[in-house]
Parts: C-alpha cells; sequence; structure tokens
C-alpha cells in the first residue's frame, strides 16, 4: 500500500508533506521530495492487542471498512426512524427496557466511547485507527445522500486536525490548500459538530470569504446533518435557540418541557460576518477559517492574527483553527494573504524556499501558530470509469481499501497538463492549479491584466523552487560586536532573518568606502545601487518597510554583444520587507545595508525620513541623486512616487522581465509581480526594487562608467573629476 503511514504492530508513524508520486523516465511511480514544503514525523498512538480491533481473524480481503463499520441493530434502526416519537421518549423507551434492548444499548455505549477515542479496524491486514472526527465523519456525515467513503488522503487529514489542533500545545491548528470538491469543507464543519454534541462548553465558530458564502455551507452541510443525527447523539437544546445561523445546545426555556432547568453541554456551534475584528475579544474553542484564498477585500492575514488571542486563555491554548482553501480559484488580494500566512506556517521550513514574511512567533511549533499540510491531489482525486451501456461504474480511482490508483490519477492529471503545455499559457497555470501536485503549484498567479509576463514569471518561479541549492538565503545584517558605523556582517538566520540574499561579498568587496570631505562615502557606488521605500509611522500596519539592492551591469563581465541569458550582473541581489515599531530601527537596517554593499541609497521621498537619518548619521554621501533629462543630476536625493513615476516602474520592471526575467534568483519579487496592483499597494519591497532597477537603467542610459578592471584610485579618481578632493583624501580598503 502508498500510504503516508508506517505499520508495526506497536510502533507507528505518519509523515504529513512527504512528497508527490510521479513517473521516472522508465514510467514508474517514484516518491520525490517537494522542494516548496517539508515533511512532519510524528508518532501515533500504538495499536491495541490485535484481537480487539475490529476484523481481527479475517482475510485482508476482508477487512475494510465498510465490511467492518459498526452496524446499528435493526431495533435499534426502527427507532430512530419513528418520526413519532420524541427524542425523550425514545430515550425513556430503551431506559424502561434495558434487557430487551440490551445489544442496541451497547451499541450506543460504544459508539459515544468510538466519538471520544477513536476506533480501530483493520484495513487489508494493516491496522488503521480512525480518529474521533474521522469516526463521526464516516458513520454519521452524509453528503448528497450518501456516507462518505473511506481514503487514506482523508485519514492523514483527520490526523493532521488532531495532532496539530489538539495534541500539540505549541500550535494552534492547520492550513489546507488543496483541488476542488475534496470534501475539506464537510470534514472541517463535521469537526465541529462532533465537539457540539459531545463536548461540554465547547464554542465553534466558522468565518469564510464573506457572510453568504459561509451561510451557505452552515445550511447546506452543517445543519442537514444536524437534522439527520440520531436521538442518542442528540444534546439536550432549546427549538427556540436553533435558527440559520447557530445551534445552541441549552436546556428549553419552556417550564412545560421535560429538559426544563436540566444539564446541557452548553455548545455553540455558529459563523460569523467576514469582518477581521467579527471574533475580536470573543473565546473560542475551535474557528474553522473558510476559502482564505478568495477574500479579495480583506486580510485573512490579519484576521488570522486576531483570531490567534480567541484561542487563548492565560496566555495558555484552549483551542485551534482548521484552514481550508481551493486554490483554483484563489484571487490575487485573497490569494497573497493567504500565501503570506502560509509562508508564517512551516513547521519545518523547506530548504529551497525562505520564509519572506518574518515576524514574532505566535508559538514556538511556527511563526503564525498554524501548520500548512499539503496533499498531492494525485493522492485523492476521484475518479470514475463508467460502462457506456449500462451505464454502471465499472472503476473507481479509489477502491474499496481506501486506497488511491496511483497511476490512474497521476496519468490523469498529466493528460490535463499536456493539453495546454504548449499552448495558451493562461489555461495551463489553470490546470496546474486546478491539480496542484506540488505545494508550489497552489501559489500560481493566473491574474487578468497582470501587468508583466507571467509565462517567464512562473517558469522562474517553478526553476527557483527546484534549485539545489537554492540561489538565495535569508537572515539580517549587523554591526560588529554591536558597535555602530563599525563593519556590518551577516549573519544566516532562517526563521527570523529580515534580507533575502543572493550575492554574499568577500571582506574586501564589502563595506568598501573612502573619504571625501571628511564623509564617509561610498567605494561600490558603480556596482549596486540601493532603493528605499520607507512606511509612515502610524499607518495601518498592512505598510512595511521595503529595501532592494541592485547589481548594475559590470561592461567589463557582460558586454554589450553577450546574451542577456548569460548576464552575471544586472540583477537584484538584496530584498527585505518588514515593520519595526520604531521607524529608527527600519533606517538603521537601510544604513546596514548600504554599508554592506558599499552603495548608495534612492529613498522613496514622499516620506524621507530615511534620507534625514542618512545625513544626521554622517552617511550624506550615500544618497542617489537621480538625473533629469539632459543628464545632471537633481537638486533632492531620491524621488517621490506620483502616478507618472509608478508607469515609468512598471515600464522599467516589465522590460526587465522581458529581457532578463529568468535570471532573477529571488522568489518573493516574483510573487510581488504576480499580485501587483496598479496602485503599488501593499507591495512596498517592489518600490524599492523599481528605484534600485530605474537608477541601474538610467546610468545604462547616460554611460555612467564602471569597468571591473578599473583599478580602485583610478576609478574613484575619475569619478570626482572636476572636484577640488580633501587634502587629507585616502582610500580606505577593509581587511
Amino acid at each position: 500500500m502508498k500510504t503516508n503511514i508506517n505499520y508495526t504492530p506497536y510502533n507507528r508513524e505518519i509523515i504529513f508533506n512527504d512528497g508527490t508520486w510521479i513517473f521516472d523516465k522508465e514510467n514508474k511511480l517514484v516518491k520525490q521530495i517537494d522542494p516548496g514544503i517539508s515533511p512532519i514525523i510524528k508518532v501515533l498512538p500504538p495499536a491495541p492487542q490485535l484481537n480487539t480491533i475490529a476484523g481481527y481473524g479475517l482475510k485482508p480481503s476482508e477487512q475494510y471498512w465498510e465490511a467492518l463499520r459498526p452496524k446499528m441493530p435493526d431495533k435499534l434502526l426502527e427507532i430512530v426512524e419513528d418520526t413519532d416519537m420524541s427524542r425523550e421518549d425514545k430515550i425513556k423507551l430503551l431506559d424502561n427496557n434495558p434487557e430487551y434492548y440490551a445489544d442496541e444499548i451497547t451499541f450506543i455505549e460504544n459508539e459515544l466511547k468510538y466519538l471520544r477515542e477513536g476506533f480501530w479496524f483493520f484495513n487489508k491486514g494493516q491496522p488503521c485507527n480512525l480518529t474521533h472526527d474521522n469516526y463521526f465523519y464516516l458513520q454519521y456525515w452524509w453528503i448528497d445522500g450518501k456516507h462518505p467513503y473511506f481514503c487514506y488522503r482523508d485519514h492523514e487529514w483527520f490526523w493532521s486536525v488532531k495532532i496539530f489542533g489538539e495534541d500539540d500545545v505549541l500550535t494552534y491548528g492547520t492550513n489546507h490548500f488543496k483541488e476542488r470538491r475534496i470534501g475539506d469543507s464537510n470534514k472541517a464543519q463535521a469537526c465541529g459538530l462532533r465537539r457540539t454534541l459531545c463536548v461540554p462548553y465547547h464554542k465553534t465558530s466558522m468565518q469564510s470569504k464573506d457572510e453568504d458564502h459561509a451561510s451557505q455551507i452552515f445550511e447546506l452541510m452543517t445543519m442537514v446533518n444536524w437534522d439527520k443525527i440520531p436521538f442518542y447523539l442528540q444534546p439536550i437544546w432549546n427549538l427556540d435557540y436553533q435558527n440559520k445561523s447557530s445551534i445552541k445546545c441549552f436546556s428549553p426555556r419552556a417550564r412545560k418541557h421535560p429538559n426544563y432547568k436540566k444539564k446541557a453541554l452548553e455548545s455553540i456551534m455558529t459563523f460569523t460576518n467576514s469582518n477581521i475584528t467579527a471574533l475580536d475579544g470573543t473565546k473560542q474553542n475551535l474557528i474553522i477559517d473558510e476559502e482564505i484564498g478568495k477574500a479579495p477585500d480583506l486580510s485573512v492575514y490579519e484576521r488570522h492574527y486576531i483570531q490567534i488571542p480567541c484561542l487563548k486563555q492565560g496566555g495558555a491554548k484552549r483551542g485551534f483553527k482548521i484552514c481550508v482553501s481551493t486554490v483554483e480559484e484563489m484571487v490575487s488580494g485573497g490569494g497573497m494573504n493567504a500565501f503570506k500566512l502560509a509562508e508564517e506556517s512551516h513547521y519545518n521550513p523547506p530548504l529551497k524556499r525562505s520564509q519572506l514574511y518574518p515576524k514574532e512567533k505566535v508559538s514556538q511549533g511556527t511563526l503564525s501558530g498554524l501548520v500548512n499540510i499539503f496533499i498531492p491531489c494525485n493522492e485523492g482525486l476521484y475518479l470514475e470509469e463508467i460502462d457506456p451501456k449500462t451505464k454502471e461504474i465499472t472503476r473507481k480511482s479509489i477502491d474499496k481499501y481506501g486506497i488511491i490508483d496511483l497511476k490512474w490519477t497521476t496519468t490523469y492529471i498529466l493528460g490535463e497538463y499536456a493539453k495546454e503545455k504548449n499552448g495558451n499559457q493562461e489555461k495551463y497555470l489553470a490546470y496546474l492549479k486546478k491539480y496542484p501536485m506540488f505545494w508550489e503549484d497552489c501559489w500560481r498567479i493566473i491574474v487578468e491584466g497582470c501587468h508583466f509576463n507571467v509565462k517567464i514569471l512562473n517558469q522562474r518561479r517553478d526553476e527557483l523552487s527546484f534549485m539545489q541549492p537554492a540561489p538565495y538565503r535569508k537572515g539580517n545584517f549587523r554591526w560588529k560586536d554591536g558597535i555602530p558605523d563599525s563593519t556590518v556582517e551577516w549573519a544566516d538566520d532562517n526563521d527570523n532573518g529580515r534580507w533575502v540574499l543572493s550575492k554574499m561579498l568577500s571582506n574586501k568587496e564589502s563595506n568598501a568606502f573612502s573619504i571625501m570631505g571628511n564623509k564617509k562615502t561610498p567605494d561600490n557606488w558603480w556596482r549596486f545601487v540601493m532603493g528605499c521605500d520607507p512606511y509612515k509611522y502610524g499607518k495601518k500596519a498592512g505598510s512595511d518597510g521595503g529595501i532592494a539592492v541592485f547589481m548594475k551591469r559590470d561592461i567589463g563581465l557582460d558586454h554589450k554583444d553577450k546574451e542577456t541569458k548569460d548576464f552575471k550582473t544586472f540583477n537584484w541581489v538584496c530584498t527585505y520587507s518588514w515593520r519595526h515599531r520604531d521607524l529608527e530601527q527600519y533606517a538603521e537596517d537601510a544604513l546596514m545595508t548600504a554599508v554592506y554593499f558599499g552603495c548608495k541609497m534612492a529613498e522613496e521621498t514622499n516620506f524621507t525620513y530615511v534620507n534625514n537619518y542618512f545625513e544626521r548619521r554622517g552617511y550624506g554621501n550615500y544618497l542617489h541623486y537621480f538625473r533629469t533629462d539632459d543628464g545632471m543630476e537633481r537638486d533632492v536625493a531620491g524621488q517621490d512616487t506620483q502616478a507618472k513615476q509608478k508607469m515609468e516602474y512598471f515600464r522599467f520592471l516589465d522590460d526587465f522581465i522581458n529581457k532578463h526575467g529568468l535570471r532573477i534568483n529571488h522568489p518573493e519579487i516574483i510573487d510581488d509581480c504576480l499580485n501587483l496592483q496598479d496602485d503599488f499597494q501593499p507591495f512596498d519591497r517592489l518600490v524599492a526594487c523599481s528605484l534600485a532597477l530605474k537608477a541601474a537603467m538610467q546610468e545604462e542610459n547616460f554611460n555612467v562608467f564602471r569597468p571591473s578592471e578599473i583599478k580602485k584610485d583610478e576609478l574613484m579618481e575619475r569619478y570626482y573629476a572636476g572636484i577640488e578632493l580633501d587634502s587629507n583624501f585616502q582610500p580606505i580598503y577593509p581587511n
């Protein structure tokens, strides 16, 4: 069996995110590690005595869920289906006739146990442990008039919820990004309803992309199944409390009701509007966040961090979340927020991809407190073959043992890919999102009116995902020994790094400066230029400070006759996106970046805090002055960003992507380009990239001299030609 669960009778483990089954060159199915998401190994509870497991002693071919699921006794089924008897009368009937209904009472007691502890059964010779939620889903949930079928894909899903939701005190639930019609919304609602029926004082709330969608899910999934719950699972509840927006298990208010003032569970399951503050200040045990990638007009990212305190009490965990979203229909704004949340939800950060949106961790498990769980679509895709004459189903991709026919599903999906691989690029990307086989497929951007070449950007994104090793690293710049104005050093930090770096400088290259007019002057101005887009203090938290460093074209390495695909220079080499509480800390980060690269800084001057900070610190010569149309430097450093400049940025970026897009070494820049809207909000990092690119392109147009073979003394002399040098001028070379 090709499953993610390794079995021995008393030692079992489950592997989440363990890769994707694909065909090799010999057309054999092999497991390929997914470079975008790392495996997570967890130990499962040991199996009980084998002779206590349902199906013990049967042939493996006779061991499967439908054959072994506990069947309701006939006499109990008659009582359940009797619509003339009330819940209370049915309970009295059993209580008054314990001997006659002994088997029925035993069945009910066992069912209540399974809903608390789970259920063990043999599946084709292997012991299989259903979680309490999985058992409830298979035994009591209805979808289109039928109970769901058992499959290992769902089995893994429910275990992820139990482990990272209930059991792990360091995590606050799971993210599930998946293909359409796989049933995850039904499973999430089943988790909520089981707890409402079984756990005292439990509070479940759901939010979705909008209130109408939440209402639809609640009515068509939760309420439909609530109405079908057999009497022996129905808690005391008040009919007056039932409406289309909630289930409340409280004692009836009517004095004549037989359950008046009887102790009730006082559990609640409800939904609310999609507003990011709708649950603020409430206490929750389970929050179901539906379609988090389909909400263009609200930030599910901000909503998540408002929800997290609702799941704590006294600083300790009291509840968890289940986040579900279909990736095929993600919209640009919502998809970006979902991606941002997902990047902070890597339990084991993948080697190939940085967490590009870091912040203080919600828990020790992940930055967000959530855990990404990705199951490739070929491990759960349900397919059927139907006889054209009899109209009967002759074959299913998931057999009675819940095992997927991977060869069939994989062949089908690859066939869908092949239809458009060399044709319409947008349709091809749509197929990749419809049938995501790898984590990266979830985040492919398909935006009508995207400003840039989507094919180039997505191709480069794929290449970066599979590169060994990755061409970028994550970490922080810092002053050596903590002494300001000394030497800036780099330190790798994949968890809490604020910078993404694709070019590490040697000790000789970094921190290069000279003293000019009693001021430090950057010596690598001819190699690098930096863009800086600050944020205004007090602005809403959605705005970050952006920094980007661009390596200018070295005509000694990349001459005019060289193909652009072979260029070694003329590319972004560093990015940064972060919001400090103190704006001065951001300005200090910008200063350290400029000092490390020995380059000049071009600030977006709608807000000139960083320019002023550089001047105060004695780094005024590190400011970049853009040129006028006649080639003269402007009087003011940096540039503001008005409508005219934004159009200019689009033009520079578009030209660069068309000529050099397949050399970009920063996935975060690609993601920003794919998600960019007309107003550049909230892509502060991309504004910084545009400023740096414009500065480099402008110097290309004006033929500013930058040959690598010229000695530094001669280069400095030529650069400052016509300027009276300080008599004490002396180039300073770092050790």
